[in-house]
C-alpha cells in the first residue's frame, strides 16, 4: 500500500462517519463498502500502515454493531483480529484492547463463551498496559468472565476472575459501592455453588449491607440477597435466619409478583421445605395453598 492509498483508506473513514452522522445510512455503507474492499486489496499485508488498515475495519465494525448488526460487526472484528495477527504487525495496546473488548461483547451477546474468553483475558490485559486504564470496562469483563467459568463449572478461575473485578470496582467507587454489592453477591452464589455456606454468608451479608444503605427497602436487589441469605442458612441449618430472609424476600418479591412471580414461586417451595424440615407441616400446607392462589394466573396451564 502506497502512502497515497492509505491516506484515502483515512478520507473514506472519515467519510463513512460523515455520512452516517448526516443520517444518509445507505450512502454511508456504500461507501464504508468501496473503504473496505480498497484496504483488502492493498493494506492486508502492509506492515507500514496496519494500524490504518486495523482502524478502518475496527471503525466500521463500531458502526455496524450500534445499528444492530451484529453479525456484519463480528465479521469484521474477525478481519481486524486476524490482522493484528500477522508477523510484524505493531498494533497500539490501547485499540487492541477496545477492539477485543468490542469483539467479545457481540460474542457475550450472542453465547458464544469459548470466544468471549480468550478476547475479554486478552483485552483486560492490553487495557491495563494504558496510563489511565478504563477501570470500568475491566472490571465489567472481569465479572462476566467469572459468571462464564461459573457456569462452566470452573470454579477457582471464576473465583480469580470476580476477585478481579471486586478490587477494580473498590478501587474505583470505595467498599461501600452498589457495584461492588453486585461482585459480592455473584462470589456469593459462586461458594454457595462450591460447598463454601459460610464464605457465601459473609459475601451475601456484604452485599445486602451495601444494599441496605443505597436502595430502599423494597428493592428487588434486597430481595435478591434475602434469598441468597435464606437459601445459604438453610443449608447451615439456621432455621430462624433462614426463616426471616425467605420471609423478607417473599414480601419483597410479592410487590412486583408480575415480574417476580417464578423467583417468589421458588422461595416458597424453599420455605415450605424448611418449614417440613422442622416439623411444622401446618404452616408448610398454608404457604402451599397461598402461593398457588396468588401465582395461578401466572403458572403455565398443565395439559389434561
Amino acid at each position: 500500500m502506497t502512502s497515497g492509498q492509505a491516506k484515502l483508506i483515512h478520507v473514506l473513514r472519515d467519510r463513512v462517519q460523515t455520512l452516517f452522522d448526516e443520517g444518509k445510512i445507505e450512502e454511508a455503507f456504500k461507501m464504508a463498502h468501496t473503504a473496505l474492499e480498497s484496504a483488502r486489496r492493498n493494506g492486508l499485508d502492509d506492515t507500514e500502515h496496519a494500524p490504518e488498515v486495523f482502524d478502518l475495519f475496527c471503525h466500521i465494525a463500531a458502526i455496524r454493531k450500534n445499528r444492530g448488526d451484529g453479525e456484519e460487526a463480528m465479521g469484521l472484528y474477525s478481519e481486524a483480529l486476524e490482522l493484528s495477527k500477522k508477523e510484524g504487525m505493531v498494533i497500539a495496546p490501547g485499540e487492541m484492547g477496545a477492539m477485543k473488548h468490542a469483539y467479545g461483547a457481540l460474542c457475550d451477546q450472542q453465547g458464544l463463551d469459548d470466544e468471549v474468553i480468550p478476547l475479554y483475558s486478552e483485552a483486560i490485559e492490553h487495557l491495563r498496559l494504558l496510563p489511565e486504564p478504563p477501570l470500568t470496562d475491566i472490571a465489567n469483563m472481569a465479572n462476566n468472565l467469572g459468571m462464564i467459568y461459573r457456569n462452566q463449572v470452573k470454579l477457582d478461575l471464576a473465583e480469580r476472575c470476580y476477585d478481579v473485578a471486586l478490587q477494580t470496582f473498590e478501587q474505583m467507587n470505595g467498599p461501600d459501592h452498589l457495584t461492588v454489592a453486585t461482585v459480592c453477591n455473584n462470589l456469593g452464589g459462586l461458594y454457595w455453588a462450591w460447598r463454601h455456606p459460610e464464605m457465601a454468608r459473609d459475601m451475601h451479608l456484604r452485599a445486602l449491607k451495601i444494599r441496605r444503605e443505597m436502595l430502599s427497602d423494597d428493592h428487588p436487589d434486597i430481595g435478591q440477597s434475602a434469598c441468597n441469605l435464606a437459601t445459604v442458612y438453610h443449608d447451615l441449618g439456621d432455621f430462624d435466619k433462614a426463616s426471616r430472609n425467605y420471609e423478607r424476600a417473599m414480601g419483597i418479591l410479592s410487590k412486583n409478583i408480575n415480574e417476580s412471580w417464578e423467583t417468589y414461586d421458588i422461595v416458597t417451595q424453599n420455605y415450605a421445605e424448611l418449614l417440613n424440615e422442622h416439623g411444622q407441616q401446618g404452616k408448610s400446607k398454608k404457604l402451599v395453598m397461598k402461593t398457588d392462589r396468588l401465582l395461578e394466573k401466572f403458572r403455565p396451564k398443565m395439559e389434561v
